[in-house]
């Protein structure tokens, strides 16, 4: 993989580890999300305005239906990665949807883009699968407890795969810091008739906002940031190699949840999480 995708990615990486610290702490749902992507908007419409100006050729009817299925896409995979929060630790959650994603993302570049990955990264993804496992098997007396969560995390891990996949193919064509940036409005969109309709959801966003306001502000500000990068690395390397690359977040994110949350099992989580990072080291050079 060329090294400006690779250090791209590995900048992506320590955003993403860093909102997610931010989300385990935070209360999920709609309406959190909703105030989330409204501080994404407000941050980044003034560069998302000068930048449809600038590359206006660009910004036709495609681009903004690409937009808005990317946006729905993400919006869906940030509501189950957040409802897998507030059942589970981080040092699962995290892990286990992060670490399905790509093994989800590198099917789909195969089967769908025709992409043909290297022994070596073959052998990569075998390791990312049993770090996955490692990493986010409970213990028999949690089992109970931890299935709804590692459920939500499966979910999400094909989330991340369908959004990869699709984002992919767009950046192809359309420039990527203008299509990031409008993923995030067209969140917006999906969320707004949302909003409008359930007074419920409103009253968890102003919610979110009180009682949540830090978390909120780094939310809305580095997942735009984190995945722009990635949007960038897309154009410069294969899907199938910069969405497991990418996972390197789960070292940082594993790190987070242990260190700082004081969650159980360190030697298992990190033992899991070696393995994947070394599986995506492989994946990288494949």
């Amino acid at each position: 993989m060329p090294i400006g995708a690779l250090l791209l990615v590995l900048g992506a990486a320590v955003f993403h580890a860093s909102w997610n610290y931010a989300a385990k702490g935070a209360r999920g749902g709609l309406g959190f999300a909703a105030a989330t992507v409204a501080c994404s908007v407000l941050f980044f419409l003034p560069l998302t305005i000068v930048l449809a100006v600038v590359l206006r050729g660009e910004f036709g009817p495609e681009a903004l239906a690409f937009m808005l299925v990317s946006g729905c896409l993400h919006t869906l995979y940030f509501h189950v990665l957040t409802e897998g929060y507030r059942r589970g630790d981080l040092s699962v959650v995290y892990p286990l949807s992060r670490g399905t994603g790509p093994i989800f993302t590198v099917i789909g570049a195969v089967i769908l883009l025709e992409e043909r990955p290297a022994p070596i990264a073959v052998v990569g993804i075998c390791l990312i699968v049993a770090g996955v496992i490692i990493i986010s098997l409970p213990r028999e007396v949690e089992l109970k407890h931890a299935a709804p969560s590692i459920a939500f995390a499966l979910g999400t891990g094909l989330c991340i795969a369908m959004y990869s996949l699709w984002d992919k193919n767009a950046v192809d064509d359309i420039p990527p810091v203008l299509y990031g940036l409008g993923i995030d409005i067209s969140r917006m969109i999906v969320l707004a008739p949302i909003l409008l309709a359930s007074a419920t959801v409103r009253s968890d966003a102003l919610d979110a906002w009180t009682a949540h306001r830090r978390a909120t502000i780094i939310i809305g500000a580095l997942t735009p940031a984190a995945y722009l990068m990635v949007l960038v690395a897309f154009t410069l390397a294969p899907v199938s190699y910069v969405a497991p690359a990418r996972e390197v977040s789960i070292l940082f994110g594993a790190a987070m949840g242990l260190g700082l949350m004081g969650e159980a099992y360190p030697v298992q989580r990190l033992a899991g999480a070696a393995a994947i990072v070394a599986g995506l080291v492989a994946v990288s050079l494949g």
